[in-house]
């Protein structure tokens, strides 16, 4: 896992930096396109899907996101902060 990886944003006339976290959502149902999509809504960068068996939904949330999609754990766990299983 590596640290120290941060965004920063301007919020009124401050610069404010935060921690960049890859997040992983794994299980891409109808639970975890929701989370999925609110967090890419709320600006989180560096998502990452996984799911066994995507649905079309799924499929096209990850190119709309340009998001990769894995069909299993791998080697990829190495590059997320957090994992959501959903």
């Amino acid at each position: 896992m590596q640290h120290g990886r941060q965004t920063a944003r301007l919020i009124g006339q401050r610069l404010v930096r935060e921690p960049r976290l890859n997040i992983a959502v794994v299980g891409c149902g109808e639970v975890g396109r929701s989370y999925a999509a609110a967090l890419a809504q709320a600006g989180r960068r560096g998502l990452v899907l996984c799911d066994p068996k995507p649905q079309p939904a799924t499929r096209e949330l990850a190119a709309r996101l340009d998001a990769p999609l894995h069909a299993a754990p791998g080697g990829w766990r190495a590059s997320v902060d957090l994992v959501l299983s959903c």
